[in-house]
């Protein structure tokens, strides 16, 4: 990151995310816990409701943003060299792309 207002932006952009999940993290554990899921078939009707997926869904994007911000944070403050700084940068990137699209494409899956 480079300038003063790139890292106000990103350190508020963290806060956001890490605030967005607090909500988002107990409705996952409540509604995990209120569910019978003790097999498949329970598991991919409670999936394939809506408001479900996309809470789901948003409880992913908040996460996986979450974890790009502070991977960016680690990068930054432990590889000094500027090549693999960035190519460092591009991977986790990467990584964390595939696995949101991972994660979307499976939800979109039990919905259908």
């Amino acid at each position: 990151m480079s300038g003063s207002g790139s890292a106000r932006r990103h350190w508020w952009l963290e806060r956001i995310t890490s605030a967005a999940l607090i909500p988002l993290s107990v409705w996952l554990i409540c509604a995990l816990g209120s569910q019978s899921l003790s097999d498949r078939t329970h598991f991919e009707q409670w999936v394939g409701q809506t408001d479900t997926a996309i809470w789901l869904g948003l409880f992913f994007l908040a996460s996986l943003y979450h974890a790009k911000l502070g991977l960016e944070v680690i990068v930054d403050d432990y590889v000094s060299d500027p090549a693999w700084n960035r190519a460092t940068h591009r991977i986790a990137q990467l990584v964390l792309l595939l696995s949101l699209a991972a994660a979307l494409a499976g939800l979109l899956h039990f919905l259908t």
